[in-house]
């Protein structure tokens, strides 16, 4: 939300995508700017030149709020509803005094839906074959089994007996009252079933009846040499979903990922915002034979109304007449309240505050911020940011200098002494 400004290459625009809230810088003549492409050094280039969206609904560098909302009351919001409260109050882990509380209200609609496993389109090559027949009717019975299995929502993705991961397409129940909304695809509580070695060679078994190739002794050998190279305990998965507008995705990494791997339980897949009538979201999944999951949630959040008058009056309650230098923010407030002082500056202990030119404790808010409590009335504020540490390293290493001074100074007149007594 505090985002003002996206970068994105000519070649990839497309009005459909465009986040809600942000228009693309245009011309005078009402076509969309593109900014030519300037190579830097080495020839580096992007090639297709650069569109700028600007954000309407971008959240002030610093601003003032007169009300709070407890840490503890946040944590118990879902992960979409976090993002919302943002907006309708700072978070403070710490209460300011003389502001008010409120409670987070819950913005997040939850979306109905149904699950329909798609058919398996792979036909085998000798459909008569005794065998590929049999393979077929087995092909049915998984996506027959897993539609029931997943009659109350996608509990289960799974393959078919020759190791291609199924499709499933969640059908939104009234898609009409999703337009003009942020859909976001919740799932939690994954377990992937690992591929053993058995189920390898069954799946290249079944590849190889229907292609109506001899799976002779020599390619299952091949198979199990094949195998013997793969390390089924160490797998990692993929899982997408996509809109017919907007996809998103996510990777389990395996434990051989050593600067990326971690297990990961839940997760929230953005899909965007769209004016356009949305009936299916597709879900996808890969590398491993199946994915349990203990629930999938489709959650939808509009950005009419509500959510735009909050933002408008956070830009309201912007800091007045501020400037920004190297290390130092100033400006004024004006609440007929005590207030919040709320920025999108990540909190550190580097920034100091002084308010009407006396120094104010700083504190986190919005759980990584820096914030600070505002009395009532108009004031002068000023934000510095001084390196931590900086002061005493360098008395530490003005220290430092005058002992080496004087180790030198020592022992040249130690050797000057014992010059003299030879």
């Amino acid at each position: 939300m505090g985002v003002r400004y996206i970068f994105e290459l000519a070649d990839r625009y497309d009005p459909k995508n465009i986040p809600v809230g942000y228009h693309a810088l245009k011309n005078n003549d009402g076509h969309v700017r593109i900014f030519k492409d300037q190579p830097v050094a080495g020839g580096l280039s992007n090639k297709t030149g650069t569109i700028v969206f600007v954000n309407d609904n971008f959240l002030p560098l610093v601003s003032t709020q007169n009300a709070q909302i407890s840490a503890a009351k946040y944590q118990r919001l879902n992960a979409v509803d976090k993002e919302q409260a943002m907006i309708q109050a700072p978070i403070t882990d710490k209460p300011i005094t003389g502001v008010k509380q409120v409670q987070p209200q819950k913005i997040a609609t939850t979306v109905p839906y149904t699950v329909k496993v798609r058919n398996i389109t792979d036909r085998p090559v000798n459909s008569s074959s005794r065998l590929s027949q049999k393979l077929v009717t087995t092909n049915k019975k998984i996506v027959n089994d897993n539609q029931t299995t997943n009659q109350d929502g996608l509990h289960q993705l799974v393959s078919d007996c020759q190791g291609h991961q199924l499709t499933y397409d969640l059908i939104l129940d009234h898609p009409e009252k999703w337009q003009n909304k942020e859909l976001y695809l919740e799932v939690s509580g994954m377990t992937m079933v690992k591929p053993t070695l058995n189920q390898f060679l069954q799946n290249n078994a079944a590849n190889a009846v229907f292609a109506n190739r001899p799976n002779t002794t020599l390619a299952k050998i091949q198979q199990f040499r094949q195998a013997l190279h793969t390390d089924w305990q160490l797998s990692g998965y993929y899982l997408s979903a996509s809109t017919a507008y907007r996809s998103n995705n996510f990777s389990q990494q395996s434990p051989t990922n050593l600067s990326n791997y971690s297990i990961r339980k839940r997760v929230i897949l953005n899909l965007g915002y769209s004016s356009h009538l949305r009936r299916i979201v597709t879900v996808r999944f890969s590398q491993v034979p199946e994915l349990k999951i203990h629930h999938v949630k489709l959650m939808a959040v509009g950005f009419k109304g509500r959510y735009q008058r909050q933002i408008k009056a956070i830009q309201k309650h912007g800091l007045k007449q501020q400037k920004v230098t190297n290390n130092t923010i100033t400006g004024r407030t004006q609440a007929q309240t005590a207030s919040v002082l709320t920025t999108s500056i990540p909190y550190s202990t580097g920034w100091h505050l002084t308010v009407d030119d006396k120094p104010t404790k700083t504190q986190v808010v919005n759980t990584g911020f820096v914030g600070a409590k505002i009395p009532a009335g108009q004031h002068k504020v000023k934000l510095q940011y001084h390196t931590p540490g900086l002061r005493l390293g360098a008395i530490i290493s003005l220290i430092g200098l005058l002992l080496l001074l004087v180790s030198i100074l020592w022992q040249s007149h130690a050797w000057l002494h014992n010059q003299s007594n030879q």
